[in-house]
């Protein structure tokens, strides 16, 4: 399961209490935002420490999207994904980011639209407000991906976008 890969690898101190389970990636964002103690500290820690590779076949199962799209969304070439994978080393930096993005992401369109498929079948599609892009291909930056969290606010809330 991607949460604990994610969590895998020590780091003590990043483990949930014992009573928390950690079983969905939904799960692990709630633990991730709680105001105690520093969850920005505790993401940092996890990006500091290392994404674990295989988090990307985690997460390309939970999101629907296949191998080369993933490597794409994360900001890799496919090789070089595979490669690190296969290796079993962490991800760089900025591709740890985006796995954590999108996760995020993932999580808000379940909340929005209130189950894992249709935020799937959601994040996938093209969109008119996205210039066609898909909410997935729009958060391969940050700015992009305050966009889309925009878009799944109004969704869920109404508003203007």
């Amino acid at each position: 399961m991607l949460v604990e890969i994610l969590l895998s690898g020590g780091a003590e101190h990043l483990k949930p209490p014992s009573g928390l389970a950690l079983g969905t990636a939904i799960d692990l964002m709630e633990w991730l935002s709680r105001p105690m103690p520093f969850p920005s500290a505790t993401a940092q820690a996890i990006l500091r420490r290392g994404v674990p590779s295989r988090s990307l076949l985690a997460l390309g199962e939970y999101l629907e999207v296949g191998k080369g799209d993933l490597a794409d969304l994360v900001g890799m070439d496919r090789a070089t994904a595979s490669r690190k994978v296969t290796l079993d080393q962490p991800l760089p930096i900025h591709a740890g980011e985006c796995v954590l993005r999108l996760l995020e992401l993932q999580c808000q369109a379940e909340d929005t639209f209130e189950g894992p498929d249709a935020a799937s079948a959601w994040l996938r599609r093209g969109h008119a407000m996205l210039e066609g892009e898909s909410p997935l291909q729009c958060a391969k930056s940050w700015y992009g991906t305050q966009r889309v969290k925009e878009l799944l606010v109004a969704i869920k809330y109404g508003g203007v976008v």
